[in-house]
């Protein structure tokens, strides 16, 4: 079993500031390659996540992947009306349209904390990373543009 917490910047404002997505997530039908919310036929994928700054059009949100479904993160994000900042696959028009303004080359998604027991010694291992420059970057234009 291992935590995971990410950090992501993803389109539009929450009406709360925590929440979680609790939706089946399968094989898209339409498009092979892709991921989907199928209630039919998907797999249980449960994302929680907390609102960390906001911004005119986007949020900061902390996540945590209660589940481990392929693009679970970035599906749910999505299907909610809110795609990360970069996301090619499940973005839409408005998130691309940022990722150009603040000059992303890439989607803003961040493995920020792992946390699980080592297999041998039976020792809790926490392993951080802090964000990469760009992404980091990306936020300080962010603040200073909103005055924050």
């Amino acid at each position: 079993r291992v935590g995971k917490t990410y950090i992501a910047l993803v389109w539009g404002r929450f009406a709360l500031s925590e929440g979680e997505i609790n939706l089946p997530i399968g094989r898209s039908r339409s498009d092979r390659k892709k991921m989907a919310v199928s209630l039919d036929r998907g797999r249980e994928a449960i994302t929680r996540f907390k609102v960390i700054q906001e911004f005119d059009n986007c949020s900061l949100l902390e996540i945590n992947p209660i589940t481990g479904r392929t693009h679970q993160i970035r599906v749910h994000l999505s299907y909610i009306g809110h795609p990360i900042i970069g996301d090619k696959q499940y973005g839409n028009k408005d998130s691309d349209k940022l990722a150009k303004e603040l000059g992303l080359g890439r989607q803003f998604l961040h493995a920020k904390k792992l946390i699980f027991t080592h297999p041998v010694s039976g020792k809790k291992m926490v392993i951080e990373d802090d964000l990469e420059d760009d992404l980091d970057a990306t936020l300080e234009k962010l603040r200073r543009d909103h005055g924050m």
